[in-house]
């Protein structure tokens, strides 16, 4: 309960990345109280301040969510549009580009403008498509690699998945490795997934499936789906590990019940 007061305080002075842990917090608890309306409340309160694009990432993803809202795919839209457009927030971005991808209605000019928009937030590859230079970090990165530097494990976690994917940070495998590690160590799942994710791909440093498995099981247990799913992997192949069935299939069942409505779908087997 800690860490519940902790976000709580956060949020009610007014720290947006409070309120964003808190509505996670929520949304983890097995067989505890939800507070599905107050989460929504917070998100769309969050979502609304000048400094809000983390938030507007998450009430897209929340109304996407099973058992909280009916599943709503216009207003997780127009969640990330005002993420994006507005406060320049590069997940927000993401979370278009993903839909006009899988999207049959194509339409070029308004992909094109996204992708312009996505660049402003230093997504490299959406520069990349169209000639642009990636700009300095924006406003929200500044903040966590400020709060960083500061020992926050959080927004190291949220810095080494900038350094990662190139998305709001120029991309750096190994300061990604670094952060990362450090985040982990100080108790945030993101920077645990992140690493796990390097060491499978040999991305900063050389493959290390023992360091898969022993990241990957940090951030599962922290609540990251693609941690559980990375972890099945693992065990299901006898990747630095010892194979077993039983324990992937446990894995991926924690996997996909920390997955989104639509990542489930996608996914998961009924």
């Amino acid at each position: 309960m800690g860490a519940e007061r902790a976000y709580q305080q956060g949020c009610d002075g007014g720290d947006v990345e409070g309120c964003v842990e808190l509505t996670e917090l929520y949304r983890q608890w097995e067989g505890g109280p939800i507070h599905v309306r107050k989460s929504q409340a917070l998100l769309e309160r969050s979502c609304a301040r000048d400094d809000g694009g983390l938030a507007c990432h998450a009430l897209g993803e929340f109304f996407l969510l099973p058992g909280s809202v009916p599943a709503n795919r216009e207003r997780a839209l127009r969640a990330w549009d005002r993420g994006c457009f507005v406060l320049e927030d590069s997940s927000s971005c993401y979370e278009l580009l993903e839909s006009a991808a899988e999207s049959e209605a194509k339409d070029p000019a308004a992909l094109h403008r996204l992708k312009v928009q996505a660049c402003k937030t230093r997504m490299t590859v959406s520069c990349e498509a169209v000639g642009l230079t990636p700009p300095r970090a924006e406003a929200h990165h500044r903040r966590l690699l400020a709060a960083c530097d500061d020992g926050d494990p959080d927004a190291c976690g949220e810095v080494a998945l900038a350094q990662e994917t190139g998305f709001g940070l120029a991309e750096d495998p190994g300061a990604a490795l670094e952060t990362g590690a450090r985040a982990c160590t100080g108790g945030s799942g993101l920077g645990c997934l992140v690493v796990a994710r390097l060491h499978d791909v040999g991305a900063g440093a050389a493959r290390s499936p023992s360091g898969v498995v022993d990241y990957a099981s940090q951030a599962c247990e922290r609540g990251e789906s693609d941690g559980c799913a990375l972890l099945a992997k693992q065990l299901a192949e006898g990747r630095g590990v010892a194979r077993n069935v039983l324990k992937a299939q446990e894995a991926q069942r924690r996997a996909c019940a920390l997955m989104s409505e639509t990542q489930r779908k996608q996914q998961c087997q009924q």
